[in-house]
């Protein structure tokens, strides 16, 4: 297995540094010194080099168990400090007694966790759409334009909060969820493809007939004559030609973003779709020698299913190798938190004192479970008032709210139907189990155009919160729905009013 290399590159256009795929589930080393070393492990800022600690990124190594997108790393997004290294001194860096280091003017630190219906999502979204996980070309073109959920850290590290976006372990769907997803994957991919592909014919058309006038090319005229005098029965070989095309196209895609592939089984049996596919069908033209209609249907259906097939198995295959479950996603986080604490503490990058949770849906449900029950925390050592504040867009606190026969079916499945679990895992319910007085601050963010059972959830969660005496504060952001949340911290320099309400609430802490 390959090492994974963590990168890092400084955007000083932006004002901030990223440190990508860091493994969390590995330990700081003791001590890292000079330019030379850092220059090895490709760090630019010279503001992360100190005479302390300095993570090494150059033999992090995915867990055998981990997939090609590596579910056990983070992205660290840090606002560049101003305070260079050859200004370090007690004036500027404060030294306690265990070697922590704390800058007078470091930034607070904001963790988010994605959301996806605990199944589904990663930190870097658009490379969950071509992994093991799902192959969806539609998606992928989206998020990708999205920049999802790097936009997140971008927009909190642009102004001035340090932000950490991790990845969690998923949990195993149904069969016939899978089954489902696997189907409409293929349809908006396919549809997506075809409908490119049919606007460059069209533009190919047209510049043939402006062309025209202007050439008296053999060959181009030749085309425009067998594109205007294709009778009704030739067209609808267009047909079998966008499928081939588009299959085509999905395979390069895939064959491109191989690496998120790697680790799941039989990855080279997609790699090997497509040469077989044309095999079998040069035995098959070659035996029994079809017109050309027959032969182009023929060739659209052979590959569409060696390459279909091949993905439908690499994906069943991998997503039922998964035995985790909610308790070990919470977990995750939690070792997460743990990993960016003693790294703030040893480099002083942002406020240990100051770390803020952030989630979206599934994401919302972790964090506020990590806070309400003390077995997570415990388990690593931290204490409820390492964390200061919680910010749920759009939040499952109540696992009952989902409770609807084919909700359930598709989210609550791996929960299993026992109702006192689902309450223990609830926030909601362990809200008054606690009776600690060191109990982080809310903030509770609903979209305008939610699921009702989603703003009753918050409404009501930020209620029993207040009757505890605990501080919440509600918002409703307008014309925005549930999936829609996380797009609203713009990945350019707009600020939305999503990110002027988080802003205010970390910065307030």
């Amino acid at each position: 297995m390959k090492p994974t290399t963590c990168t890092s590159r400084s955007d000083m256009s932006e004002n901030f540094t990223v440190l990508q795929n860091i493994d969390y589930h590995k330990p700081l080393p003791d001590e890292v010194h000079g330019r030379k070393e850092a220059r090895y492990m490709h760090i630019k800022d010279v503001s992360l080099i100190n005479n302390h600690v300095l993570h090494n990124f150059t033999e992090n190594k995915r867990s055998k168990s981990s997939d090609g997108l590596a579910k056990d790393q983070l992205d660290l997004y840090l606002p560049n400090m101003k305070v260079k290294q050859s200004a370090l001194s007690s004036s500027t860096v404060i030294k306690s007694s265990d070697n922590n280091v704390k800058s007078s003017d470091a930034p607070p630190l904001v963790v988010f966790v994605h959301g996806g219906g605990w199944r589904r999502g990663d930190r870097q979204q658009w490379k969950y759409c071509l992994s093991s996980y799902d192959t969806n070309l539609m998606l992928f073109i989206l998020f990708r334009f999205h920049n999802l959920y790097q936009n997140i850290g971008k927009s909190f590290a642009r102004n001035g909060i340090a932000c950490a976006v991790i990845s969690y372990p998923l949990l195993q769907p149904t069969l016939w969820v899978t089954l489902f997803e696997l189907f409409t994957s293929f349809c908006m991919s396919t549809l997506l493809l075809t409908i490119l592909l049919t606007l460059v014919m069209l533009f190919f058309q047209l510049l043939l007939t402006w062309c025209l006038p202007l050439t008296n090319i053999y060959i181009i005229n030749q085309i425009y004559i067998f594109i205007i005098q294709m009778n009704s029965l030739q067209r609808l070989h267009i047909l079998p030609i966008c499928l081939t095309l588009s299959q085509l196209a999905m395979y390069c895609f895939i064959s491109l973003n191989i690496s998120n592939y790697r680790n799941g089984p039989h990855p080279n049996g997609i790699l090997l779709s497509v040469p077989t596919a044309l095999s079998t069908f040069l035995i098959y033209f070659y035996i029994t020698q079809p017109t050309f209609g027959t032969s182009l249907w023929m060739l659209s259906v052979i590959l569409t299913g060696f390459l279909q097939t091949s993905i439908a198995i690499n994906q069943m295959m991998f997503v039922y190798k998964s035995d985790n479950r909610c308790e070990d996603q919470v977990k995750s986080v939690a070792k997460s938190v743990q990993w960016l604490k003693s790294f703030g503490q040893k480099t002083g990058q942002f406020d240990t004192d100051k770390i803020v949770l952030s989630g979206h849906s599934a994401g919302a449900h972790l964090i506020n479970l990590l806070v309400w029950d003390d077995i997570y925390l415990k388990d690593i050592q931290l204490d409820r008032s390492d964390i200061k504040g919680i910010i749920s867009l759009s939040g499952v606190h109540n696992l009952h709210s989902l409770s609807f026969p084919l909700i359930r079916q598709i989210y609550l499945a791996p929960f299993g139907k026992d109702i006192k679990a689902l309450e223990k895992l609830s926030p909601a319910t362990l809200v008054s189990n606690c009776k600690s007085e060191k109990v982080p601050q809310f903030l509770i963010v609903s979209a305008e155009h939610d699921y009702d059972f989603f703003k009753k959830d918050a409404t009501d969660y930020v209620e029993k919160l207040k009757t505890f005496g605990h501080v919440a504060k509600y918002e409703i952001i307008p014309n925005s729905t549930h999936l829609s949340l996380p797009w609203a911290f713009a990945s350019d320099k707009r600020t939305t009013t999503l990110e002027e309400i988080c802003f205010c609430f970390v910065k307030g802490l």
